[in-house]
């Protein structure tokens, strides 16, 4: 999957759950050229003042469907920060996963969201678990999913 101005459902949605989290006051950015060491990566996200950053690059990587799961995430882990000022550790994530997905509209939110916030879980539960592009598109493509393994595009 590209980056392209070409419409699809899935680069809708990702918008849509974009221009939501902007209107909510947590500024959405783009990871820069020069940020290319850690191009593999989805996104981040810092807690005070709250904004998240997306690499460009993961759209290309990993679909629209996976990035607006992270988007959604990072956006929980904003919205964590400010409810319970918790940030890092295991229960962070998980809390983020649930933050993420009540504090969107529901139908925002992936299909798959639930699957795909598991599968990025697993990095947090296992030490140096996904520490490399390698590492995690080669988790992606062995992940398996109940209707089979879990494609690039998130579907």
């Amino acid at each position: 999957m590209r980056w392209t101005a070409e419409t699809c459902e899935h680069k809708t949605r990702y918008l849509e759950v974009e221009a939501y989290v902007k209107d909510q006051g947590v500024p959405v950015a783009y990871a820069p050229a020069g940020a290319s060491d850690d191009s593999w990566r989805v996104g981040r996200s810092s807690p005070n003042p709250p904004c998240i950053v997306i690499w460009p690059t993961a759209f290309e990587i990993y679909g629209w469907e996976i990035v607006t799961s992270v988007l959604i995430h990072e956006y929980g882990h904003c919205k964590l920060y400010e409810a319970e000022g918790i940030w890092e550790g295991i229960e962070a994530e998980r809390n983020a996963n649930d933050y993420g997905s009540r504090q969107v509209p529901p139908n925002l939110v992936p299909a798959r969201y639930g699957e795909h916030r598991r599968f990025f879980l697993r990095s947090y539960e296992t030490q140096g678990r996904f520490a490399s592009r390698d590492q995690l598109l080669e988790a992606i493509r062995d992940w398996p999913a109940k209707d089979g393994a879990m494609s690039a595009d998130g579907q």
